[in-house]
This record gives structure tokens, C-alpha cells and sequence, in this order.
């Protein structure tokens, strides 16, 4: 009898709770584009030079703000600015770069949240219009007082920030996760060379020319960063980034052939 009284009462007092006000969201950050350097319409973005967004914002929380270079709709070729966490009331410096020349980005979309990702705990703050594509000429032109300033204050955060994790000691996830990663990228780099020579001294008639690819394909890649740096020293400044790349092809390449001889039984009948 008492849970149908509650029932009833739940229901007579339903048109009540649905006249009330709803409850006021919870506060957003809000984030602008002031200006940015070079001009929105400047085409041709100089080598190696990265695109800046000056951005004012006022946060009650502490935010991410990200920049989300576009071209049609989808994520454009470009490597984007880490953030710090922004409260209060201030100006922060997005920016972005493009991976390679003829790269091309028509939107910026600036990302705030904490970085769980949209629709989760990121929105798309504001949006601008842009018509850059990666150019083949050096930069040039001197950044204006707020570029540099704002890099400043960003490069001042970030070692602040680096300082206080040093002195955090790191768990033994941490430790182990971090020595992973060292193993696994030298282990790519040098079997990314050593497998195919491997397969080029051993190996005999298709195989050979098989394993001949990765190898060319190494040779290629260490010549093109090796001339592009003799000519512009700051033409490949995440080299290591590009050879663990290609790198990670080369040994995919190669024990993709060791299974096919093992299947196919090329080591056996060679012995036999």
C-alpha cells in the first residue's frame, strides 16, 4: 500500500517538477581568435614555419586549448601545439605546422576541454577560416611582439611544468612503460637495417629481390635526410621520428617474408 501511495504521488506531482526551472549548466570556458601570424589568407606557408593563433579565453576550471587544423571537413597533415591548463581570465598561443609541402588546411577549429576527446569532455570553441598550403621557401618575415612573447610565457609553463615532474618520482609502470618504448624504437631502427641485409646476404633468385625493397627503401630514406640536411639544417628536425616510420615498414616488410619462407619451406629446401 505505501509503494502505491508513492507511486500516486509521484505521478500528481509530476506536472509540478516539469513547470520548474531546469538547473543553470555548468560553466564552459569560453575561447576567442584574436589574431594570428602569418595572415588567415597568407597561401603559401614558408618551410618550416609554424602557423600562430593568438587566443584570449576566461575558464572558472582549469582547460586544455588545443588547435585543430581542417582541410574538408577532416583532420589536415599537420602536427598541433601541446597545452598547458588555462583558469581564469588571460591570452595563450595556439599553433600548428604542416607536415610536408603541398599539405593544405582551410579551417582552424580550437578544442577546449581535458582532453578526453569531442563530445566527451572537449567542444570546439571557435572555428576560423583559413587558405594555407606548405610552401617550398625558408621563412623570412619577423613574428610580431605577441608571438613571441606568448611563446615565452608558453616555453616558462612547460619547463615549470617539466620541473615539478621531475621531482614527482615515477611509478614502476612508468619506468618500465618508458624503457619499453626506448627498447622497441632502437630495436626498430636497427632491424629496419639489419633484416634486410640479413635477407639480401642469404637469401637466394626472388627472395632476394624481395628483401631488395625494404632495403632500397631504407637507403632512400637515410640519403633524402642526409642531403636535405646538408642543404638546410633545420629540414628535418624529427628525423629520428621519420626513420622509426619508415623503419617500422622495413622490419613489417621482413618478417612478413621470414613467414612466407617458413610457410613455404624456402630455409628447408635450401639445407636440403
Amino acid at each position: 500500500m505505501r509503494v502505491v501511495l508513492l507511486f500516486l504521488l509521484s505521478l500528481s506531482s509530476w506536472p509540478v517538477l516539469a513547470t520548474l526551472p531546469a538547473a543553470a549548466p555548468a560553466a564552459v570556458a569560453e575561447v576567442r581568435i584574436v589574431d594570428t601570424w602569418p595572415a588567415a589568407d597568407v597561401g603559401d606557408l614558408p618551410r618550416n614555419q609554424s602557423f600562430y593563433v593568438r587566443l584570449s579565453y576566461r575558464s572558472d576550471t582549469p582547460v586544455g586549448i588545443w588547435l585543430r587544423p581542417m582541410y574538408r571537413g577532416q583532420p589536415a597533415r599537420a602536427g598541433s601545439n601541446p597545452s598547458a591548463r588555462y583558469i581564469g581570465e588571460g591570452e595563450a598561443l595556439g599553433w600548428f605546422f604542416l607536415m610536408q609541402q603541398g599539405d593544405q588546411v582551410d579551417e582552424i577549429r580550437v578544442v577546449v576541454g581535458d582532453g578526453s576527446g569531442l563530445g566527451r569532455g572537449d567542444f570546439v570553441a571557435a572555428s576560423l577560416p583559413v587558405n594555407l598550403t606548405g610552401g617550398s621557401m625558408p621563412a623570412e618575415a619577423t613574428p610580431p611582439e605577441w608571438v613571441t612573447r606568448l611563446k615565452a610565457e608558453a616555453e616558462a609553463a612547460a619547463a615549470e611544468a617539466r620541473r615539478q615532474a621531475a621531482q614527482r618520482p615515477m611509478s614502476a609502470t612508468e619506468t618500465g612503460l618508458t624503457i619499453g618504448i626506448i627498447v622497441l624504437g632502437l630495436l626498430v631502427c636497427v632491424g629496419s637495417v639489419l633484416l634486410p641485409i640479413w635477407g639480401l646476404w642469404r637469401w637466394r633468385g626472388p627472395w632476394r629481390l624481395a628483401a631488395a625493397a625494404p632495403a632500397a627503401m631504407m637507403s632512400l630514406v637515410m640519403l633524402n635526410i642526409v642531403v636535405d640536411v646538408i642543404r638546410d639544417p633545420t629540414s628535418h628536425n624529427l628525423w629520428p621520428f621519420e626513420v622509426a616510420m619508415w623503419g617500422a615498414g622495413s622490419v613489417a616488410v621482413m618478417l612478413v617474408l621470414f613467414l612466407l619462407r617458413w610457410m613455404v619451406g624456402a630455409g628447408r629446401q635450401r639445407r636440403a
